[in-house]
Formats: structure tokens, sequence, C-alpha cells
């Protein structure tokens, strides 16, 4: 459709603000393949882990519903899991999640404390953690009553955050 209309470049801005083999680097392959055999140039933009906007947004975000959660809440920052055998062959993706957190907690208002946890693990590999679930029964058992869950590794809702986090956090919260 694009080379249809006389597109000859494309700038990629990946949702993944985070780089990782499995989801941008796969993603702009793709794109790359498809766009040669229609002469499309492809410029990619790199991951954005720890940019003014984005963290900007996430704190704008983040800040508006801590003003209306219960006093002492606890943020808990939550990206997609990956194998650790995909960080231990190099990719980026944990380091780069690590630096998002960073520099979000930086914009948070003073004394609010938080964590870092990892959703979505499936089968039996070995996954970077700690789970979502594992941190929200932490908090629970340590007296937490309150936590507003960001995911810094989503730039927009789709049904993974929506399900796992709206539903299935919630139920753990609730439970623990």
């Amino acid at each position: 459709d694009l080379a249809s209309r006389g597109v000859e470049r494309v700038v990629a801005v990946p949702m993944y603000p985070q780089r990782s083999f499995t989801t941008s680097d796969s993603s702009l392959a793709d794109l790359e393949a498809a766009a040669r055999v229609r002469w499309i140039r492809i410029s990619p933009l790199p991951s954005y882990p720890a940019d003014a906007g984005f963290i900007r947004a996430l704190s704008d975000a983040t800040s508006e519903v801590l003003a209306r959660a219960r006093d002492g809440a606890r943020v808990v920052m939550v990206a997609h899991a990956v194998p650790r055998r995909s960080v231990r062959r190099g990719d980026p993706y944990v380091s780069e999640v690590h630096r998002t957190a960073r520099a979000l907690s930086r914009s948070l208002p003073e004394g609010v404390r938080w964590d870092l946890a990892f959703q979505s693990r499936v089968g039996p590999v070995g996954w970077v953690g700690p789970s979502l679930e594992e941190t929200l029964r932490r908090l629970g058992a340590s007296g937490v009553r309150s936590v507003v869950v960001v995911p810094v590794s989503f730039t927009s809702e789709h049904l993974e955050t929506l399900v796992e986090l709206d539903l299935e956090a919630r139920e753990t919260a609730a439970i623990s």
C-alpha cells in the first residue's frame, strides 16, 4: 500500500520502548524484508528506554493515579518477561527495562517506594524475575495495601495488559 502511494522511506517507531531480540528486532526484520520487495527504505528509531518524552508520559500517568490512590501506595513497575537465556545471549531488554525503571523512579514524588516486576511467563523455561505475582504476594504479606501498577514496556493498552494487569494482577493483589 505504501509503495503504491509513492512512499520511498518509512521511519519505523517501535511500540516497544526497550530493545529486544524477540520483539523490536524481529518486528524490524519483518518490516525490512517486506520493504525490500518494494524498494522502500526503512529508517528505524532506536529504542528509547529513558527518553525524556517517554518518561514524562509514564510519570504524568503514574502521578495522576497516585494522586487518587491511598496514602502510602507502592508503585510496581511491570515489564514483559523474557527467558533468562535471552539475556545470557546478550539481549539488551532487561538492562533497558532497568534504565526505564530508574528514570521513572527519579520522577516519582518524594517518598514513594517502588518495585520492578515481570509478567507473562509461559512454559517451563527460566524467566527473568521477580514475577508480578510474587511481587504482589510479597508486598501484601509485608502490609502494603495499595499498589499502583505501571506497565513500563508497553506504549499502549492491549489485550495482554488489560487481562494480565487489570484482571489477573488485581485478583492476586486482592487475595494477598
